[in-house]
């Protein structure tokens, strides 16, 4: 980690989150570029308006001191010379509570500048903008060029900056001496050069910065600034109210008139209080000024940066280590932590301790208070009203959430409330109390993030192997010039692909939507009627790769054994029988192998996967060097602490379906999981050597584009920055019924997952016409299959089984399509059927009497006639120290999982 980093981190990300937040909202109100980055400079600079008051008073303060000292340092330097001059020139000071180095207080509201600008570079100019253009300026990302002479073209919006800029400062320096007009005009011939060639929007931004800049001196310069300042607030704020009259609310782009009626209001509100102020009598005596102890301030700022930047990331990555490693650009996971903690402090000790010092003593009493009641809320919020439920990815993207509830919502503010008036009375009542607060949660923190990271440290082993293992990976499809998949033109191929979370209930509604795959998956048995064991891949994986031995129940049933082991197990059932029968076989992706999130592949070690030309084992989704993860964690496990502590209300303002406000100016939001594992379904084809050669080949994949929900462009499907699919929604909403049966995907949610699925259909349909066009279609047997399916998706009240735990019908019902050998057409057929199905339909008619080898019993399907049973619970997490799933409700199911009535609760199994 460099020093610019550390320093970046520090103090440039801090203010680019702020920047994001609002240029995000400034967007979604103007749904214009140019007008949102306006808005962007007016916010930021009205933000900052105290900030820069207090830099101008400690600058005036100092021109003061060297003003009245200026006699008598002129006499000093006059009448001495050399060290005699140096001895009488710091005696003065002294004798005048003065240091040399507080000259440089002169420079502060220069100084204040350089990171603001800093991180509006950094932004404007990394922006994706969704459109270009911006009245006469037609690229915002370049360089106006509004003027052509003589064939150069010349940029006016730099010159016409630069004018503004030496208005403002002739108004500014007005009686100042020669050095300080020099000083700003020098500064504003810089930013000239700086930014000539900058994006247009960048300077757009700037220039408003001036002209922001040139009010605040005029207005300084009238004889009652502070009235004229609060008319100019007020007009600004009738003028927000105005315009959100004509704002047009819009569920598609959620936009509403409310938040800009509510700003308007708001900038109103200063010159209404002051003039309500003006008709209350005056108190003759005026209560004096607390100033608290900035050790108290310091305590608070510190224990926020330690909640936000430690704590939180910790407890999210010791929960699974390996997950948030990424092998596109290697370090140990312990690196977040090291990010997530810079960030805090920039935010919470770096600007915060510099709002500090600017502001007055009566501001630091206030700043004081509120620092401590934002600890005790954060602690509140983060252990008590942690509403957001199910899995959270390693892109700290929750699977499912709580739904919207009014009450919960209205108990968590009442909570607050009551708190912040408590915490408002310790503090000014018993300050030792709040030290002693202060230590015990430093306490709690520092112990529980300790344990957090020895947790981590822990698992450097596993992340090495992981590492070793993705090498050797690459190493080998390398040396095999990219096909690591082999079919045979003259034996036969057996291909089992499961798709994580691949949800069953699409397919009827992905083919009426494009006929075209329909045509390509011709061939296929569509088997709606599919459940799965569980919600989770935990539950359900082990069953589709090794039969019913290992449904959750007969896991169990084996409690003198660890999860892990009977897991590994179910991933060597297939490859074992169908290569000691003389198969050729290739396992990519042997899902939770090893129970690690990065597939272990030395469970394959006996059939010796490396060197051995007919038994082959594959990391591939991890070989994607083109989507780091470590952008999106430098940034997002910072926000996601922010999120966590936050009151309820604001949540999802701040989650912001996962993507934290990224996608607000980047594509590197876009979910890189999805990018992964959606280019090895892009790249099969390329990955697929049909061979003539009469060798059978066994095919076992797995892959996570359908777990990974994300917004697609329509109708491509494809990743795409600044998507709007509005108009194509709009116009197909009739997709979502077939035969008379609509499906719900009226929320975010439940879209991205029919994108998803769409995205891995259209893949798999390449992939089936290559297959055709090289002779391996009609001798290969194609089973997809998944492990559940998706979670609380297009959900009706006759399709819940358990609501108290938010289950339903949908998250148990498993895709299963099979293409047999030779077939030709597509069908549908609602026999019952369980993913634990797939070996039996893997091996029939190929290996007569199959067994599995870690136990030796035969393999088949008989257990399916009697009464399934489904484990609920929303433990997901793979444990490799437990033997047995925890303790959870199950339930039986027979015949017809959609009829609920065929869903019978079981006390205990």
């Amino acid at each position: 980690m460099s020093f610019s980093h550390i320093m970046f981190q520090l103090f440039i990300e801090p203010l680019q989150l702020i920047y994001e937040f609002i240029y995000y909202y400034a967007l979604m109100f103007s749904q214009s570029t140019g007008v949102a980055i306006i808005a962007l400079s007016i916010v930021v600079n009205f933000m900052l308006l105290p900030l820069y008051c207090q830099a101008d008073a400690v600058q005036n303060k100092e021109r003061e001191q060297q003003k009245k000292m200026e006699y008598w340092v002129k006499h000093i330097k006059k009448t001495f010379k050399g060290n005699e001059r140096f001895m009488m020139t710091q005696t003065y000071y002294r004798q005048n509570n003065y240091k040399q180095f507080y000259s440089l207080r002169g420079m502060l509201p220069l100084v204040l500048e350089v990171p603001f600008f800093i991180a509006a570079y950094h932004f404007l100019s990394g922006m994706k903008y969704p459109d270009n253009t911006f009245g006469p300026i037609s690229d915002l990302g370049a360089p106006d060029g509004l003027l052509t002479i003589g064939g150069v073209s010349i940029n006016i919006l730099p010159i016409i900056m630069t004018l503004i800029n030496f208005i403002s400062s002739a108004i500014y320096t007005k009686g100042l001496p020669i050095k300080d007009k020099l000083q700003l005009y020098g500064m504003a011939v810089l930013f000239l050069v700086l930014l000539y060639t900058s994006p247009s929007a960048l300077v757009i931004y700037w220039t408003m910065n001036n002209i922001f800049s040139l009010v605040k001196n005029i207005i300084m310069r009238l004889k009652k600034p502070r009235l004229a300042a609060l008319l100019t607030v007020a007009a600004i704020g009738i003028a927000a109210v105005l315009w959100s009259f004509t704002i047009t609310p819009n569920k598609s782009t959620n936009v509403s008139n409310i938040p800009m009626l509510i700003v308007g209001i708001c900038l109103m509100l200063p010159i209404i209080i002051w003039l309500v102020m003006r008709k209350l009598p005056k108190k003759e005596k005026q209560p004096k000024t607390r100033v608290p102890s900035f050790r108290m301030y310091f305590c608070g700022c510190l224990f926020l940066t330690l909640l936000t930047g430690l704590l939180i990331p910790s407890a999210i990555i010791s929960s699974s280590p390996v997950e948030f490693v990424d092998f596109a650009d290697f370090h140990l996971p312990g690196i977040h932590l090291v990010n997530a903690t810079l960030l805090a402090a920039g935010m919470f000790l770096v600007w915060f301790g510099l709002l500090y010092y600017l502001s007055s003593p009566k501001a630091r009493w206030f700043l004081g208070i509120i620092v401590w009641v934002l600890s005790g809320m954060a602690v509140v919020n983060y252990m008590i009203f942690n509403d957001y439920n199910g899995s959270i990815s390693n892109e700290l993207v929750f699977t499912r959430l709580q739904d919207f509830e009014v009450w919960p919502v209205i108990l968590n503010l009442l909570v607050l409330i009551v708190l912040a008036v408590a915490l408002c009375f310790i503090y000014n009542k018993f300050k030792r109390v709040v030290q002693t607060i202060y230590i015990a949660l430093f306490a709690a923190v520092i112990g529980m993030s300790g344990m957090n990271i020895v947790k981590i440290n822990a698992a450097e082993d596993d992340i090495y192997s992981a590492r070793e293992q993705n090498e050797q990976s690459q190493k080998k499809i390398e040396q095999d010039q990219g096909k690591y998949i082999h079919l045979s033109k003259n034996g036969k191929n057996v291909v089992v692909l499961m798709m994580d979370r691949a949800a069953s209930v699409f397919i009827p509604y992905i083919f009426e939507e494009k006929p075209e795959i329909a045509k390509q998956f011709e061939g296929f048995t569509y088997y709606p009627n599919t459940i799965s064991y569980g919600m989770y891949t935990n539950f359900g994986v082990p069953a589709v790769y090794g039969g019913y031995e290992y449904t959750p129940t007969e896991m169990n049933k084996r409690s003198d054994e660890r999860l892990a082991d009977k897991h590994d197990e179910a991933l060597k059932l297939m490859p074992s029988n169908f290569y000691k029968n003389g198969y050729s076989v290739t396992v990519v992706e042997p899902t939770y192998a090893g129970y690690d999130w990065i597939p272990n592949l030395h469970i394959y070690d006996e059939f010796d996967y490396i060197n051995n030309p007919d038994f082959s084992a594959y990391n591939v989704e991890q070989g994607n060097t083109e989507t780091a993860l470590s952008t999106i964690w430098e940034r997002n496990f910072f926000c996601h602490s922010l999120m966590q502590i936050a009151p309820s209300l604001t949540r999802e303002v701040l989650y912001h379906h996962g993507n934290y406000y990224l996608d607000s100016y980047s594509d590197v939001f876009i979910n890189a999981n999805f990018k992964r594992a959606y280019k090895v379904l892009d790249e099969l084809p390329e990955s697929t050597a049909c061979d003539n050669s009469s060798k059978n080949t066994f095919l076992m994949m797995s892959n996570n584009t359908t777990h990974e929900h994300t917004l697609l462009k329509e109708p491509e499907y494809e990743q795409a920055a600044n998507i709007d699919n509005s108009e194509y929604d709009r116009t197909h909403e009739d997709r979502f019924t077939v035969n008379g049966k609509t499906i719900d995907v009226d929320n975010d949610q439940s879209m991205m997952h029919y994108q998803v699925n769409m995205a891995a259909m259209i893949k798999l349909g390449e992939w089936f016409d290559y297959m055709r066009k090289n002779g391996v279609w009609d001798n290969t047997r194609i089973i997809i299959v998944s492990d559940h399916g998706a979670n609380n998706l297009c959900v009706s009240k006759d399709q819940i089984i358990d609501a108290e735990g938010f289950s339903d019908v949908l998250s148990y019902n498993a895709l299963l399509m099979v293409k047999d050998f030779g077939s030709t057409e597509f069908k549908t057929d609602n026999t019952f059927m369980t993913n634990a199905d797939t070996p039996v339909l893997a091996f029939d008619d190929l290996i007569s009497d199959p067994v599995n080898p870690a136990t030796g019993k035969k393999i088949g399907n008989e257990a399916k006639q009697g009464e399934q049973y489904v484990i609920v619970s929303d433990e997901w997490t793979a444990r490799p120290d437990q033997n047995t799933f925890p303790v959870s409700q199950w339930y039986s199911v027979h015949d017809d999982l959609f009829d609920v009535n065929n869903w019978t609760k079981q006390d205990r199994h």
